[in-house]
């Protein structure tokens, strides 16, 4: 089965420090070597909440460097880590997740997709995914929207987070 993630809103979410970082998109392009410094922040009106393993940054994924040796083995290869300073909380390390594993997974025959007027894809109605595309695969972005902040896991990423008492995510199941 997959799961497209969700952030869980009982916990912080997060927004870049500086707003010339709100552009920053992750389309699976790698980013590794141009990476800079970037500075994180707590949403103003979150500081109250519970502080997650995996954090909500303006839609993008962000985990707390003691999340990845649980993962690891699961997102080895398909993710870029990029660090990020968390200005409040120097005890601990921080990365966005880039997700680089953009997958050609979904069957045209079966998948319903939603239009816009000029037939341009806006969203799925029901999903229908080739299985031979997804062996192997625990992390994802599907390639029609690689460029839309939308990740997939494999049921096995989420009983591994689910086992591990890993907190702030949700996981939906797809129509």
């Amino acid at each position: 089965m997959i799961w497209k993630l969700g952030y869980d809103g009982k916990f912080q979410s997060l927004i870049w420090s500086d707003e010339r970082d709100d552009e920053i998109r992750f389309d699976g392009t790698l980013r590794q070597e141009t990476w800079g410094s970037h500075f994180i922040q707590v949403m103003p009106g979150n500081v109250f909440q519970k502080k997650g393993d995996f954090l909500n940054l303006d839609y993008n994924l962000v985990v707390s460097e003691h999340v990845i040796p649980i993962i690891d083995e699961m997102i080895n290869g398909a993710v870029e880590l990029l660090p990020v300073i968390w200005r409040s909380r120097f005890d601990e390390k921080f990365y966005v997740v880039n997700v680089t594993e953009i997958i050609d997974c979904l069957n045209p025959e079966e998948t319903i997709f939603s239009r816009i007027p000029t037939g341009k894809i806006m969203g799925v109605d029901h999903y229908e995914f080739e299985q031979s595309a997804l062996v192997g695969k625990n992390i994802f972005k599907i390639k029609e929207f690689h460029d839309a902040p939308l990740i997939f896991v494999s049921d096995e990423f989420r009983k591994k987070v689910e086992s591990s008492k890993l907190r702030g995510l949700n996981f939906y199941p797809l129509p």
